[in-house]
């Protein structure tokens, strides 16, 4: 985490010297899920004005998302969120920005509203890991029932359309540190698929599998750790 100002602006100048810089995630650990700002305004501004532009991918919460282009209106719908993630393509110099959907729960309707806008790929029904799936099973033996809230991640790449992945909302305890454990998947996943585009569909998906395992094998508030 990058607390004050003069280490961002060292890391800054640090990336800026290097001749072939590699792959570099930023994620802008800035404000907590429960909305409480965890930087001096000096720290975010050397984040905003020195470092983005040396990063290649950026992994901004909502809030974190709205402070850094300084937008103030509140993302309450679906619609709300597309029209940040459009002011974030034209306000951050970074080249890939997923823009996080977790504080924000969507209705199915208004999924079905933006049918044919955007590229859509969904979450839920991978074959591969099916960890969400078994979760709400889970869910279904205890009686409790499982969310009809979706969650929607927009990924904003310079020159590429805009593409949403939308899945399931996870109604979990274990939110602690999801942003940090899926900027480092992302750079995981980079590093064995020898790809630096824009594919974080199975980071995502590890995380969220990860936050259901945890919760029900711990039954208590839990933090990810990358």
């Amino acid at each position: 985490m990058l607390t004050a100002a003069s280490t961002i602006s060292s890391l800054a100048h640090y990336l800026s010297e290097l001749p072939n810089r590699p792959l570099t995630i930023l994620d802008p650990v800035m404000i907590s899920t429960s909305g409480h700002t965890l930087l001096p305004d000096a720290a975010i501004s050397a984040i905003t004005s020195q470092l983005l532009p040396h990063v290649d991918w950026v992994t901004p919460n909502i809030p974190e998302a709205q402070r850094l282009i300084d937008s103030s209106g509140a993302v309450e719908t679906l619609d709300d969120l597309l029209k940040l993630a459009d002011e974030l393509r034209g306000g951050l110099t970074a080249p890939i920005v997923l823009l996080k959907g977790g504080h924000l729960g969507v209705k199915k309707e208004e999924v079905r509203a933006i049918a044919g806008k955007y590229k859509t790929i969904w979450e839920e029904g991978d074959e591969e890991d099916e960890t969400v799936e078994i979760f709400d099973l889970y869910r279904s033996h205890v009686g409790v029932k499982a969310p009809k809230e979706l969650v929607v991640d927009v990924l904003i790449q310079k020159g590429k359309e805009v593409v949403l992945f939308i899945g399931k909302r996870l109604e979990s305890t274990s939110t602690h540190g999801t942003g940090c454990t899926l900027s480092s998947a992302i750079a995981c996943a980079s590093a064995v698929l020898g790809a630096e585009t824009g594919e974080p569909h199975r980071p995502l998906h590890f995380v969220t599998s990860l936050g259901a395992c945890l919760t029900r094998l711990t039954r208590q508030a839990t933090t990810l750790s990358p």
